[in-house]
């Protein structure tokens, strides 16, 4: 491969709406406009067919799939595309698609890298399944901690990178959407949140349905927008649909799992959320409440950057927001002056700018791929 860029294998689970997907999402494009052949593997899902518009293949595979029929078509389907000299690395984003592609990698004797998004429970079963790679990247100082205690991996091969954000996709500046796919902005203020809404992911889009008929009143001319989906989206609706008959109108929003989140976020003033939603948010220009379902820490200002960054503004190790504390957070963001609220959307942005662009997010991972591949990229 000398003179040209190595031709990368991704896979994960599937490339719906979620904060690792987009992770991959973004990760792949900004590769691929560096010149790098970027393939991605998954189970599918809207983000599937908007890669190919940035020039990465996306190829099915079912590693969404625990049946252990799937697992070994998902193994004949990765050794099948990994024969003839067709990749230089294979790189792997969750457990069974890295539980699957290191033993093909090991049998075509390529380089594989594993990232870590998340800090997954953990007992034998999974302990002793679970595969890592050559090298493994960790979105968060927590998350390289986990690894190493966990799973007793060495420190030094792992490398903690960040969420990138497309800072030029999610600028504040976007124009509004003439279609009719996104509600158009209240009077007042739109709060919303982005996240997949599966039952340990959905605290606080549940929160917001729960305490909208105490905001309503105070703020007739505000709404509320919940974007996403997963299997608690049964819950979600019950709660939004009780909110909406106590308030007399559609107040709750609920939009299901989308893939213009820019657009969306352009249109809202405060966003409710954790990890890279919260941080495409902030890219915006939004004032950014940090909560989810493994803890809350409140509006984000600089003074939270550093115990944030830690846990990739997850708030893990914290707890989680009772239905006062989110509301009264809300309560004192709607009372805000435009120029106040502007100001915590500035600081947002500041921070989204100096730390979590997608280009230093690339350079991290062409740094490892250097390392294994044994030359500079």
């Amino acid at each position: 491969m000398k003179g040209r860029l190595p031709r990368t294998l991704m896979t994960t689970g599937g490339m719906g709406i979620g904060g690792a997907e987009t992770h991959i999402f973004e990760l792949s494009k900004e590769l691929a406009s560096r010149g790098m052949e970027v393939t991605v593997a998954s189970g599918g899902g809207v983000y599937a067919d908007e890669l190919k518009e940035y020039g990465v293949k996306h190829v099915e595979i079912p590693f969404d799939s625990r049946s252990p029929a799937d697992i070994l078509s998902s193994y004949r389907k990765t050794d099948n595309l990994l024969s003839g000299d067709s990749f230089d690395l294979v790189h792997a984003h969750a457990r069974i698609p890295a539980m699957i592609c290191s033993r093909a990698a090991r049998k075509h004797r390529l380089p594989f890298l594993t990232t870590a998004h998340l800090d997954f429970k953990v007992d034998p079963i999974t302990r002793r399944l679970s595969r890592w790679g050559d090298e493994t990247v960790a979105v968060s100082d927590d998350i390289k901690d986990y690894l190493v205690r966990e799973y007793r991996l060495s420190p030094e091969s792992i490398t903690v990178t960040v969420n990138g954000v497309d800072l030029e996709r999610y600028s504040s500046s976007l124009p509004a959407d003439p279609s009719e796919l996104i509600p158009p902005p209240p009077k007042g203020r739109r709060i919303l949140s982005v996240s997949r809404l599966d039952r340990d992911r959905s605290h606080t889009a549940f929160l917001l349905t729960a305490i909208a008929p105490d905001i309503y009143p105070l703020y007739p001319d505000s709404d509320i927008l919940i974007v996403g989906g997963g299997d608690d989206m049964v819950r979600i609706r019950t709660g939004a649909k009780a909110a909406n008959e106590l308030i007399g109108r559609e107040y709750v929003k609920l939009l299901g799992p989308r893939t213009d989140i820019d657009r969306i976020i352009s249109t809202a003033d405060i966003f409710v959320g954790v990890s890279r939603a919260a941080l495409e948010a902030m890219a915006a220009g939004k004032a950014t409440v940090l909560s989810g379902d493994q803890g809350y820490m409140g509006v984000y200002t600089t003074d939270k950057l550093l115990a944030a960054m830690e846990n990739n503004f997850c708030c893990r190790g914290r707890e989680i927001a009772s239905p006062n504390e989110l509301k009264n957070e809300l309560l004192r963001l709607l009372a805000m002056s435009d120029d106040e609220l502007k100001k915590l959307g500035d600081m947002a942005k500041e921070t989204v700018e100096k730390h979590y662009s997608v280009k230093k997010m690339a350079d991290d991972y062409l740094s490892v791929y250097s390392h294994l591949l044994g030359q500079h990229l």
